[in-house]
């Protein structure tokens, strides 16, 4: 009897070790992957990130580089911005850019002043822009400038058509918006998107407002 149960012993220790070695089919090809295997999944894993990364920045932001001094003091020449494109939604005090037109020989950067519905007025005395009978407080214009007509084919007060809007430059000495014919009111669907933030130069990082 002592025998026998030694027997037992030895066989239900010979059994757990067994089991030890029992390994799962999924387990043997985790250990057995290839090194080959494993750099098609690093590298597909690489190319879903740049995907990501590529419609993101087509479809969400995108980097735009300001071309001239029509938004000084806000914006200067050469600043880099980081834009957001994700909305049509607009309104006064958003600084958008605006594509290439029919009648526009480069990407615009400006400033939205009034949306569709609006009517807007510029005093021929003081130079005044005011919104809806509301004279605007415009603080981010360079040195304080009064906002003159300079141009004649533009008369006011004007009223903003649907899916349109009116833009200015803060630096309204120079700019060239939506005073001039030639420019107008702006489509949206011709809006790049919205100017967050300066990203470059490093002294100049900042938001947008």
């Amino acid at each position: 009897e002592p025998e026998t149960e030694g027997e037992e012993a030895l066989q239900d220790q010979f059994e757990e070790l067994e089991d030890g070695f029992n390994v799962s089919d999924e387990e043997l090809q985790n250990t057995k992957k290839r090194p080959s295997v494993v750099i098609f999944e690093w590298v597909q894993s690489m190319i879903n990130a740049i995907v990501i990364v590529i419609l993101i920045f087509t479809f969400v932001v995108r980097i735009v580089n300001v071309d001239g001094t029509s938004m000084m003091n806000t914006l200067l020449d050469g600043d880099k911005l980081l834009v957001t494109n994700y909305s049509q939604n607009y309104s006064y005090g958003d600084v958008v850019i605006i594509s290439r037109g029919t009648t526009l020989e480069k990407v615009l950067v400006k400033r939205v002043i009034a949306t569709e519905g609006q009517i807007v007025n510029i005093d021929s005395n003081t130079g005044k822009v005011s919104v809806d009978n509301v004279v605007l407080s415009e603080e981010y214009t360079k040195d304080g400038l009064d906002t003159f007509n300079h141009t004649d084919d533009v008369e006011f007060p004007v009223t903003v058509p649907d899916g349109m809007v009116f833009v200015l430059g803060d630096n309204r000495a120079v700019s060239k918006d939506s005073r001039d014919s030639e420019v107008g009111f702006i489509d949206i669907n011709n809006i790049i998107g919205k100017a967050q933030a300066i990203i470059f130069p490093y002294d100049r990082i900042g938001s947008v407002y």
